[in-house]
């Protein structure tokens, strides 16, 4: 996804999420935060997707494009990251 799409939110979250993210993180050099942010945001609002609530399928088209973005940008990068270590 390029900076150009993008918006910053703040956002609080469990103490303890927290620190099982941090050592996910520590363990998957190739994910980040906002890769993270982006898939698990993005799988939810497929999971709980309604069109009742005035939501439209371009909606969804949009979640499922930036989670498979974020879900197989993995493999590339991680490629990438092992190739250079």
């Amino acid at each position: 996804m390029n900076q150009t799409s993008c918006i910053s939110v703040e956002a609080e979250i469990n103490s303890e999420l927290h620190k099982s993210l941090l050592k996910y993180l520590d363990c998957h050099p190739y994910w980040d935060l906002n890769r993270v942010l982006n898939a698990s945001l993005s799988l939810f609002m497929m999971q709980n997707w309604s069109q009742e609530n005035g939501l439209k399928q371009q909606d969804y088209d949009t979640c499922s494009r930036v989670y498979l973005d974020s879900i197989f940008y993995e493999h590339h990068t991680h490629r990438r990251y092992e190739q250079n270590n």
